[in-house]
């Protein structure tokens, strides 16, 4: 297998066409006719390499979108959390006062 591919094919075949998906890809590799043995060998390498860094990079972004989704779920979490205590130290202080009201009654 050669070690490069010729100079037209490289040309051609841009990083951005070797990332097409499928069906534009196939159609436009239709458009481009018959390659050498070799040149074929290395675009398949070249395309499935590609296509691992679309994969990889939609595989990052879902991640860091699932990431900034629970980062924003935590901090509305956070405020709920803050709500409730403000509320529990309200009640608290209620109880407190109708407790010292009860024990003043009973004397």
């Amino acid at each position: 297998m050669a070690e490069q591919l010729s100079p037209w094919v490289a040309r051609v075949f841009t990083r951005d066409v070797l990332r097409l998906a499928a069906r534009e890809w196939n159609a436009f590799r239709e458009k481009q006719g018959t390659l050498s043995d070799d040149d074929e060998k290395i675009l398949q390498v070249l395309r499935r390499k590609s296509m691992a860094c679309v994969y990889a990079e939609r595989s990052r972004d879902k991640r860091r979108r699932e990431l900034q989704e629970s980062l924003e779920r935590a901090k509305g979490f956070e405020r709920i959390a803050r709500e409730l205590q403000a509320e529990n130290a309200a009640l608290r202080r209620r109880v407190e006062v109708l407790e010292t009201e009860l024990t003043l009654r009973m004397l």
